[in-house]
């Protein structure tokens, strides 16, 4: 299964959103806002080490297949 490569506009949220229960306030105040986060303290203070992301991603797919969530391609 594929992951969407490209954003939706803004003007699409306006309409969409409301249907999918989010609001227009906000939608203007976090669509198109880069999201940054820093987990520097948990790996240098508390010495935590996380799985990569594509690496979850794939684990929580294959869950997904084998309980019968979603069906496979093949």
């Amino acid at each position: 299964h594929k992951l969407p490569k490209k954003n939706a506009p803004k003007f699409l949220m306006y309409i969409v959103g409301p249907l999918m229960g989010v609001n227009w306030r906000f939608i203007n105040r976090n669509i198109g806002i880069k999201l940054n986060f820093n987990n520097s303290y948990i790996k240098e203070d508390l010495g935590m080490q996380f799985i990569p992301l594509k690496q979850t991603l794939v684990d929580h797919a294959k869950q997904l297949i084998q309980t019968g969530l979603i069906k496979d391609k093949k």
